[in-house]
This record gives C-alpha cells, sequence and structure tokens, in this order.
C-alpha cells in the first residue's frame, strides 16, 4: 500500500460503494471508490464495519490531516497542479 494515495489522487470519482459482510465473515467492513476511467479501490476494515462520518466536512487536505489528535496520518497525497493531475506529495507514518 506503500503508494496507495497517489494511484487515487487526481481520478473523479463515479460511485462509492459501501459494504458490510454477514456475521462471522470478513472483511467486516469495505469502501470501494469506482472511478470514470473504469479502475476501483478498496479500503477495508478487517475486525469492524466502516461507517459514514455523516456527510462532507469543509477544510481541505490541512484540516483532515490534523483531523484528530488521538491518531496519526499513515498515508497521504496531493495533487501539486489540478490542470496536470501530478502528484506532488506523498508521506507516510506522520503526526501532525
Amino acid at each position: 500500500m506503500k503508494d496507495a494515495a497517489a494511484q487515487i489522487v487526481g481520478r473523479r470519482i463515479s460511485g462509492v460503494v459501501v459494504r458490510r459482510a454477514r456475521p462471522g465473515k470478513s472483511p467486516m467492513g469495505q469502501l470501494f471508490l469506482v472511478f470514470e476511467d473504469g479502475f476501483y479501490f478498496e479500503f477495508y476494515a478487517p475486525e469492524s464495519q466502516i461507517m459514514a462520518a455523516g456527510g462532507l466536512d469543509e477544510g481541505g487536505l490541512v484540516r483532515a490531516l490534523r483531523y484528530t489528535p488521538d491518531s496519526h496520518v499513515v498515508e497521504w497525497a496531493a495533487v501539486r497542479d489540478p490542470d496536470s493531475g501530478e502528484v506532488s506529495v506523498d508521506s507516510y507514518d506522520i503526526n501532525l
């Protein structure tokens, strides 16, 4: 998963799928981002369900990186130039 964030930055999302496993099955939660180009990317939680937090929040990348003091950022990436889609930042396991 080392470059996972960089693989999805700049792609246009055309669909989102949230799945919950039947009791006793794994992974318990899955989130799929489906992209316009026919690819999809999966996030999964082997031992817990994935739940929506309630809706869109304003604040952008910096606010998302600093969202909660009780966790740390494992991976992130950002687009340098939205017109080109060039990924400029890719960092791992940081505390802000």
